[in-house]
């Protein structure tokens, strides 16, 4: 009886495995018109946390923003900008090329998955698509440090023209530790 089980849940598993890099190119081919666009837009929502709903703004591999909470966070090739809109505080930073390198090859299958690769991502996160491989249904990323679960993930139009930020200078702490 068990053996019947075993062989029954190989069978199953087998059917919904699916290969990554396919999966993957498929779902950037099938969000491409979306991708494609000046500016494209990435929600998310984080397990665990209330009102947890990220905003990934992506600019044709000059800038990226991030919206979560009270935090907005711009970047480009020189600098990451990290907004506090409680404290009316920026830090700036020299940009992530990691991150950087992920965002700006999103609509370059080949490239992209070239980075996830190359600095072993696939350790550390884990996609869940749909069965279809046509949307991401979770992400889990897990390091030594952090487990962060993303669900409802959605690639959409964005109506911004710029991803860029205003605040006020006068009023905001600035520090550049670039």
């Amino acid at each position: 009886m068990n053996k019947k089980y075993i062989f029954l849940f190989i069978i199953i598993s087998q059917i919904f495995s699916y290969d990554e890099k396919k999966c993957i190119d498929n779902l950037l081919f099938s969000n491409h018109h979306i991708i494609e666009k000046k500016i494209f837009l990435i929600t998310a929502e984080m397990d665990y946390i209330e009102n947890s709903l990220v905003k990934i703004y992506v600019e044709e591999k000059k800038k990226f923003r991030i919206d979560f909470d009270d935090i907005v966070i711009v970047s480009d090739k020189n600098k990451i900008m990290k907004y506090n809109l409680n404290t009316n505080q920026l830090f700036i930073e020299k940009s992530d090329s990691l991150f950087n390198q992920l965002f700006f090859s999103l609509n370059d299958f080949d490239l992209f998955y070239e980075k996830l690769e190359n600095h072993h991502l696939f350790e550390k996160i884990k996609f869940f698509p749909n069965v279809l491989c046509d949307t991401i249904d979770s992400i889990k990323f897990n390091n030594q440090e952090t487990t962060l679960f993303f669900n409802s993930i959605k690639f959409l139009e964005s109506d911004l023209e710029t991803i860029d930020f205003k605040f006020d200078r006068e009023n905001t702490f600035i520090y550049d530790f670039r």
